[in-house]
């Protein structure tokens, strides 16, 4: 299916997210706009399941950076799933909405 990941991500009024960046240890919002690919890269690198085998690791990072490289892109259907369950457990329901939302073409 033709993704295209660089739809900003909106807040529950509607208005654009930002990104948000580290600068002298306080946290700035950015002039960029927090993209379908942010998150789902995002979500794919994260860190935070200790059972997950380094073949599936290799894998999430070849999907994000396929992922951080385009602006639209076709994405396998295993793929779109990969990514759901990564979001899933990382972000809240503004994001996890919004984001499978997206995926499936809605």
């Amino acid at each position: 299916m033709k993704i295209k990941v660089d739809q900003p991500l909106k807040d529950i009024k509607g208005k654009e997210i930002k990104n948000e960046k580290l600068e002298d240890g306080k946290v700035i919002e950015s002039k960029e706009n927090f993209l379908l690919k942010d998150a789902c890269v995002n979500a794919l690198l994260a860190n935070n399941d200790d059972k997950i085998e380094g073949t599936e690791k290799m894998r999430r990072y070849l999907l994000a950076t396929k992922i951080q490289q385009a602006n639209e892109l076709d994405l396998k259907s295993e793929e779109i799933v990969k990514i759901k369950e990564a979001v899933g457990k990382n972000y809240g329901a503004l994001i996890v909405g919004q984001v499978y939302q997206m995926l499936e073409g809605k």
